[in-house]
């Protein structure tokens, strides 16, 4: 198993009691609780060698943990005995911690990759639309239009792709988003017209 643990810098701003009582009200198990803070209050820790590190393949370095900037990762072997219940059920007890659901998001992006992308990644639309809409009213000119198009608009899906393969119907909507905002008058109403095909619009510089 692999645990990720992001503590940003709980040592300099939080005092331990006010985080040891937060844990607690929020519902974390005592046992939880009690780890946590061992490894707040002291800098020592995994002296007993309960932690087992893993091995991916026979030949490959031991690990049982990385450090990366402020996120800590610990690899150990997740073994428990005399249970009928699931591997995920077991370790959650154990830990006394609630599974994330598969509509969750971490750092913005969905958890899990369900069959259908274009629900999935719906959001990406969304905020999209979001965006534009707030740029409406305000009296732009065209070079003002081209950096909120270029800086910002263009700049939202970016992350997602980088881990997705976007799904070429959310990329002709967001498309079709921004070419109607370049194209719609200052008024918040009307849609203005499109003067010049979009495959002439996007042609190389050179």
């Amino acid at each position: 198993m692999a645990l990720k643990l992001d503590m940003s810098k709980a040592y300099d701003r939080v005092e331990w009691s006010f985080l040891e009582a937060l844990l607690l009200k929020m519902g974390f198990d005592t046992r939880w609780v009690k780890l946590v803070m061992a490894l707040v209050e002291s800098v020592r820790y995994g002296n007993k060698g309960w932690i087992k590190w893993c091995q991916v393949t026979c030949g490959a370095p031991l690990v049982s943990h990385m450090f990366f900037a402020d996120d800590s990762y610990l690899y150990c072997r997740a073994l428990e005995q005399n249970t009928s219940i699931d591997v995920w059920g077991r370790i959650c007890s154990i830990l006394g911690m609630v599974e994330a659901g598969d509509d969750g998001f971490y750092l913005g992006l969905p958890n899990i990759m369900k069959h259908n992308k274009n629900v999935v990644l719906g959001f990406l639309k969304e905020k999209m639309r979001k965006r534009v809409e707030s740029w409406d009213g305000k009296f732009l000119s065209r070079a003002g239009k081209e950096v909120l198009l270029k800086s910002v608009a263009q700049s939202l899906p970016n992350y997602a792709m980088s881990i997705f393969l976007i799904p070429k119907g959310i990329c002709d909507e967001l498309e079709k988003m921004m070419c109607k905002f370049w194209w719609k008058s200052s008024s918040k109403g009307g849609t203005g017209i499109h003067w010049m095909n979009w495959d002439r619009m996007c042609a190389p510089k050179e």
